[in-house]
């Protein structure tokens, strides 16, 4: 099947839910910045070309993390993690392959549910994780920082929220998940 417009935005805007920026995307693809700014309905007029390139950086990134070497590129994954669950992007994953170029494709709520409110309750992160190690049991010894990436969220709020629930959990004697060394 080819890459559509609607493909072609859907896997950048999955992009931009784990932090990548369109400066981060164009560095890493070669193509121009104003690709990955482009409004959405704009990839339903961009080039075949241009529509397999971000295809094909799709497939390299979706489960990479951004850069985030310098506070710049900290601050930008962060503004596009956050604008992004506002706004109700899908993360990677979410589309399966046969499906993600069609306009009557829907995201798999097995991957993913629209948080309307855009922001995560603590509660809510935690079911997720439980949701995502009980449904893809490849993350079921995920470090923290691959569940972040996967979920979208900092490394930081999984830690949080996985110290907070193995705390709660001490005094019940629930086996509690295990939290990433280091």
């Amino acid at each position: 099947m080819a890459v559509t417009g609607t493909g072609a935005r859907r896997r950048v805007t999955a992009l931009f839910y784990n932090g990548w920026s369109p400066a981060a995307l164009a560095a890493e693809s070669g193509l121009p910045g104003a690709v990955f700014r482009y409004r959405p309905d704009d990839l339903d007029r961009a080039r075949k070309g241009t529509l397999e390139a971000v295809s094909g950086l799709y497939e390299r990134l979706w489960d990479k993390p951004p850069p985030e070497r310098t506070e710049d590129e900290r601050s930008a994954a962060e503004v596009f993690r956050e604008h992004s669950r506002i706004v109700g992007h899908a993360p990677p994953m979410a589309y399966d392959d046969d499906t993600i170029d069609l306009p009557e494709g829907k995201a798999d709520p097995k991957v993913w549910r629209r948080n309307p409110r855009g922001q995560w309750s603590r509660g809510e992160l935690m079911e997720d994780i439980t949701f995502l190690r009980e449904v893809d049991r490849a993350y079921l010894r995920a470090t923290n920082t691959e569940l972040a990436v996967r979920l979208g969220k900092s490394k930081d709020s999984i830690d949080q929220v996985l110290l907070r629930q193995r705390q709660r959990g001490a005094g019940t004697g629930e086996a509690q998940p295990e939290l990433e060394a280091g």
